[in-house]
């Protein structure tokens, strides 16, 4: 899995070698969210420091660590 380092102006720059897989990318890159269910309180929870992101074009994707970043790990969902 490569490390994605993310910035205010834009969120996925990736390095390592898989690299030229996202270089040029044209179509926007899906963004999915790791979302858990405590089984003892039933409450849903979004992982927000470390979304997914998918290259729809190649069908390949990795886990994004946004090690410094403000988002919680277990943001719970609410209905509304």
């Amino acid at each position: 899995m490569k490390e994605i380092h993310s910035s205010p102006a834009n969120l996925a720059e990736p390095s390592g070698p898989e690299e030229d897989e996202w270089a040029g990318l044209d179509d926007p890159v899906e963004l999915l969210l790791v979302v858990s269910l405590a089984p003892d309180t039933g409450t849903l929870h979004a992982n927000l420091r470390g979304p997914l992101l998918i290259n729809p074009a190649t069908r390949i994707g990795c886990q994004t660590v946004l090690h410094d970043a403000p988002y919680s790990l277990r943001y719970i969902l609410t209905p509304g």
